[in-house]
């Protein structure tokens, strides 16, 4: 389950996951002000019984690419005290963009974190052969080897990120990742403030809004072929 409160983060593909960036809501729920927390690694914050595994599902989130990763654990507020929280991660080409969601009150904490689920990156690769996919898989295994790791060893899946406007109703491009030049061939900055609906092929259209409007108006994670 997600909840109203929630900051968005990006993080590096470092083993130390690095923040990138954070929203300004961070503040109201960490603290800290976003310029503090860039360059700071999430595994600092991470309660101690919390740690181990946040690292190994991080590692396991680079290693296999993965979509998206629901795990919940606790973080250190800047004046010590932990919030309970849920992250959502998805690791997009260039780095891993994370939600991370707060309870308000929790009578009670799991004495280890929860992974909620993972959703495999198997369905979004539609292009190279099976022999390339094996032999880049396997170079990043050997790249993962280690504890550390350097993120410019890496072959990933390219994948483009664009963060959304769920108010608006043609769906308003908010960011888009600098990977959309290699994949659409378009600057990133002219799909900003534009409707992703323009970009889309007439015949997926309806289908495409009417799975998106059940994603807005829920918590639900969705796959869309279009």
């Amino acid at each position: 389950m997600f909840y109203d409160n929630n900051f968005l983060a990006f993080h590096d593909l470092s083993a130390a996951g690095l923040f990138l960036w954070a929203s300004s809501s961070v503040t109201h729920f960490l603290q800290y002000d976003p310029s503090e927390i860039v360059g700071m690694s999430p595994f600092s914050l991470i309660h101690p019984d919390d740690l181990e595994a946040c690292r190994v599902t991080h590692k396991e989130h680079v290693l296999n690419e993965i979509v998206g990763t629901h795990m919940s654990f606790r973080l250190r507020r800047k004046d010590g005290s932990y919030a309970p929280c849920m992250i959502f991660g998805c690791l997009c080409y260039q780095y891993i963009i994370s939600c991370y969601s707060f309870e308000e009150e929790v009578n009670e904490r799991p004495r280890k974190p929860i992974v909620h689920g993972v959703h495999s990156a198997v369905m979004t690769r539609i292009v190279g052969s099976e022999k390339e996919e094996f032999e880049r898989i396997s170079r990043n295994h050997n790249t993962l080897k280690s504890d550390t790791w350097n993120p410019a060893n890496l072959q990933l899946e390219l994948r483009a990120c664009l963060l959304l406007n769920r108010f608006s109703r043609n769906i308003t491009i908010m960011y888009a990742s600098p990977s959309c030049e290699l994949i659409f061939n378009i600057d990133p900055d002219e799909l900003l403030g534009k409707p992703l609906l323009l970009y889309i092929r007439a015949d997926d259209l309806g289908n495409f809004v009417d799975q998106v409007d059940q994603v807005k108006s829920s918590t639900a994670l969705r796959h869309i072929r279009f």
